[in-house]
């Protein structure tokens, strides 16, 4: 597991999120929340990237899905 801290909004992962939101990258699709990660997991979709916040862990329900 490659773990990076994002410190910038010019990070290009960060671009790339903007991009993907806004529909210019037709292939892939931006999952935001924790009931819709809770979804894709057990519908088992494939992840590319996956970037959390440190509020994550600050429910019982994030802690689950950081396990």
């Amino acid at each position: 597991m490659l773990i990076d801290k994002i410190t910038s909004r010019q990070n290009p992962l960060i671009k790339k999120f903007r991009d993907v939101r806004q529909g210019h990258e037709r292939h892939l699709l931006l999952i935001e929340g924790i009931r819709l990660m809770e979804e894709a997991i057990s519908s088992e979709l494939h992840f590319e990237v996956i970037a959390y916040t440190d509020q994550l862990h600050k429910t019982e329900r994030g802690r689950k899905l950081y396990s």
